[in-house]
Formats: structure tokens, sequence, C-alpha cells
């Protein structure tokens, strides 16, 4: 299931229970846990300037929401056809987040045969509909330039965030 947007019932004690109140509570709890939804064919990737053409790259994305609750993750491997166009990069999520500077996470960057890096992934400053990455150490989010050195075959970006939502 992945993805319920309906308000939790509340209940009161003395009434009875609506069929359709306990269908809300188990599409809560298979959102919770059960399998992701797969956004991998419109997951994209922004940018402050121009953003980057994919290519032959891969893309996988998933989520789970539960109201305002959402959970995500993505896996960006960058091929060889890969264009870094240029600016601040924006990877995109499902659904808008709430702004708010606490909501951040940890995710990761693989500068192929080069280094790994630890990363912190958190709500973009210019798109509620997107999160940014920040190599531990760098006060510039992840973009054009590379993790190290400019984007090559193979290298790699992924995140997971629990996040609230607008």
């Amino acid at each position: 299931m992945g993805d319920i947007s309906t308000t939790i019932p509340t209940f009161t004690a003395g009434q009875p229970v609506l069929g359709s109140d306990l269908a809300t509570m188990a599409g809560y709890l298979s959102a919770l846990s059960g399998s992701m939804t797969d956004w991998s064919s419109s997951f994209s990737i922004g940018a402050t300037t121009t953003a980057p053409t994919k290519g032959n790259s891969t893309y996988v994305a998933r989520y789970n929401r539960a109201g305002k609750l959402l959970l995500f993750q993505f896996k960006v491997t960058i091929g060889s056809s890969f264009s870094a166009g240029s600016g601040t990069y924006l990877f995109a999520l499902p659904y808008a987040a709430r702004v708010m500077a606490e909501q951040s996470s940890s995710a990761y960057v693989l500068d192929s045969g080069t280094a790994n890096y630890p990363a912190v992934v958190t709500i973009s400053d210019s798109s509620t509909s997107a999160v940014s990455l920040f190599l531990q150490g760098s006060s510039a989010a992840l973009g054009s330039a590379g993790p190290g050195s400019a984007w090559n075959a193979g290298d790699q970006a992924r995140a997971s965030m629990l996040l609230e939502l607008a």
C-alpha cells in the first residue's frame, strides 16, 4: 500500500466504530508496515541554475506515506552519458515537505574509485518539494561540480529521510 493521506479517525468511548474508520486505520498500518511505493520513473534532479541531464544514469526512489509523515529513499548512480548541468542540485520529493530547518537525516555520496563521503540530507532552502545533500564538513550543497571532482560514471548519491509534509 505505501501511501495514505486521509486523516486518522478519532474514537469516542461508547460510540459505535464505523467500518470506514477501521479501513482508514488499516490503511495507516499498511502504509507504515507495507512495501514502499516506487517512484523511480518520476524521480528527478533539478538544480538552482540548469538541471542535469539523466542520460543513462539510474535513479531508484521509494517512499511510504502515512498522513503527514513521509519516509523516502533514493539512490542515483551516474551513467557515462550524464550531463551535470550547473548549480546546486535539488533532489525531488513525491510530496511537498513542511519547511522546517530541523528536518534532516543521513546520506552517502560515492566518488567512484576515489572516496566515500558521509552527508546530510535536508529540506532545500529554495523548494519544499526537494531536498539538498551536504557532504560532511561542507557548507555548500552538492551540485554540478560533483562530490570531490567532476561527476563520473559510477558515482552515487544515496539518501533516506523521515519528514513531515506540508
